[in-house]
């Protein structure tokens, strides 16, 4: 791809996994990694399963010891195991990739390619896009190799030492054990906790790169990890986690600032209220839409998908019956029918387009491994079912609600990017304090959005609201149904490939808690997939998952291609 240079950041960099579920007693060190000045390297992302970190070594040493402490309790003494935080044993390099043509109009497509030449030759890397540049992090122990395959491929390479990046690619020495072995930098063997290993064998037995670390270790017999191809990793679970995600750059003069609604977003995210209008007319949504994995309709599952234990919903049918309605019980209106609380999740969806189900949604405080709730009535107080009585209690809380599925945050010397839903990004930034941030007109659309609801909910479908807004920073090329996923009527189609139709993304989690970080080719195996399928796209890894960023598409055509393109990849 013309334009495109790869710069070796000098700096190295340590992951660690916070589950989803721990984040509110384990926020003070992620936010003490956050409010380190003037970092070289920072990123954060956080999903429905986790949180992830990617920073310089020093700034998420607390951890070590609380990732000590996981591994030494879980099911000690009968008690229940914790999900545990994990850190990666390598060091991390990065690299910076810059396009100087069209840096997020063909996002997908530069995914595609520089993800290439390092799956066919086997090395494993995590990927983050963001508003200014994308990022590859390979281990140091690879990164040679990998500045020798880019430069083999005509990339314009580059590095803040010209020595160093002599010293990458000059012709490397006699391939030995040595170069592979697990570890080549590693953390104190009682931190080198692994991350997307299963957790019943981490818990039994510990991961089997943690034991081949010890070992090397403890004996002078180098040992190889074993990579595997992304081709033998079954996608245990694909969701959609939210709508309406906008990519916005922050101005470098306002970090003081901007840092603090960044503390928000990850410790308080109560603080970031919705407006009542938002939260009282996505009811309607909800009633018509269950919440499931994403699947395809009409088609034998592969075991790609995991399936939620909700009832889900023919896409012929035009209203499910009450029983296949699933309410979020917080947004229940009086007078309504009785909804059936699976959880307390609190998710606020799309208002642009009605997304077609079955969908997931999942809120900040849902994971989607947690116990489901009994259909079971439960009695309370000889006459009342606990079921009732939570619907009670939730109904008498204020009506603003409060939730953030997935945002990503990173942070360079040369610029700052945040991803988030526009309507959160509108309230972090209100009018007043827009010259903080980098965007076109989505935050303005979702304030439009919150003080005239009646141009949504009077015609949910209507493109013509958001007629005004700029193409968001990733479009569907051309959403034809040239690979024969979507069906419907030539308008539907001819709409769904207009621009302005949806102009915002939904992001698309990828559980990857079965892989390893030697697993190679994921982010190719799942890039292609969409590149195939005309579908633009970004991307941002965490070490238990992948995130994919695709247009939403009036009625969620286009979330809903994207998934099903990544079930059959």
């Amino acid at each position: 791809m013309q334009g495109i240079t790869i710069t070796r950041l000098p700096t190295a960099l340590s992951i660690v996994s916070i589950p989803r579920a721990r984040l509110d007693a384990l926020s003070h060190p992620v936010l003490r990694a956050l409010l380190q000045p003037d970092p070289a390297f920072l990123s954060i992302t956080c999903n429905a399963l986790e949180l992830s970190l990617f920073a310089e070594p020093e700034s998420l040493r607390a951890f070590d010891a609380i990732a000590r402490a996981d591994l030494a309790s879980n099911g000690c003494n009968g008690t229940e195991a914790l999900e545990r935080v994990e850190i990666s044993h390598d060091r991390w390099s990065v690299l910076q990739i810059d396009s100087h043509s069209d840096q997020l109009d063909n996002a997908g497509a530069r995914v595609n390619e520089l993800s290439a030449p390092l799956a066919a030759a086997g090395i494993s890397i995590l990927y983050q896009s963001s508003y200014m540049s994308d990022f590859i992090f390979v281990k140091e122990r690879r990164l040679a190799e990998a500045m020798s395959l880019f430069a083999a491929a005509g990339f314009a390479l580059y590095a803040a030492d010209p020595n160093l990046l002599t010293a990458l690619l000059e012709p490397p020495p006699t391939p030995s054990l040595t170069r592979e072995r697990s570890g080549s930098t590693p953390l104190p063997s009682a931190s080198a906790v692994l991350s997307r290993s299963s957790s019943k064998s981490s818990s039994r037995k510990g991961s089997s790169r943690l034991g081949s670390s010890g070992k090397s270790m403890s004996t002078p017999t180098p040992s190889k990890p074993k990579s595997k191809s992304a081709a033998n990793v079954p996608l245990r679970d694909v969701r959609v986690l939210a709508p309406d995600l906008a990519c916005v750059g922050l101005a470098d003069d306002a970090a003081d600032h901007w840092a603090l609604k960044i503390v928000k977003l990850i410790a308080f995210p109560d603080l970031v209220p919705l407006s009542t209008v938002v939260a009282s007319s996505t009811t309607a949504f909800h009633r018509r839409h269950p919440t499931s994995p994403v699947e395809e309709e009409n088609e034998n599952d592969d075991g790609y998908f995991s399936h939620s234990p909700s009832p889900t919903m023919d896409e012929s049918d035009p209203e499910p019956g009450p029983e296949d309605e699933v309410t979020p019980v917080c947004e229940n209106p009086k007078g309504s029918e009785a909804p059936v609380p699976t959880s307390n999740a609190r998710p606020v969806p799309s208002q642009l387009d009605a997304l077609p189900g079955p969908l997931a949604w999942l809120a900040a405080n849902e994971s989607p491994n947690a116990p489901q709730v009994s259909d079971e009535p439960q009695e309370v107080d000889g006459d009342k079912t606990a079921d009732a009585a939570r619907l009670e209690h939730q109904q008498a809380r204020p009506h603003v609600e409060y939730t953030i599925p997935f945002f990503s945050f990173t942070r360079t010397p040369e610029g700052s990017s945040l991803t988030a839903g526009a309507r959160v990004l509108a309230a972090l930034f209100p009018r007043a304090e827009r010259h903080m941030v980098i965007c076109g007109g989505e935050l303005d659309a979702a304030d439009r959005e919150a003080e005239e609801p009646s141009a949504i909910t009077d015609c949910p479908t209507s493109s013509s609201y958001f007629s005004s807004v700029p193409s968001s920073p990733i479009m569907d090329n051309d959403d034809s149904g040239s690979s024969g996923y979507d069906s419907g009527d030539e308008s539907d189609e001819d709409d769904d490939m207009d621009p302005d139709s949806h102009p915002l993304l939904s992001a698309l989690q990828v559980d990857l808690s079965g892989a390893g970080l030697d697993t190679y080719g994921l982010v190719h195996r799942f890039s292609r997939a969409l590149a195939q399928g005309d579908v633009n796209h970004m991307y941002a890894s965490t070490l238990r998952s992948a995130n994919l960023l695709v247009p939403t598409g009036r009625r969620g055509r286009g979330v809903r291609r994207a998934g099903r393109l990544l079930r059959g990849c």
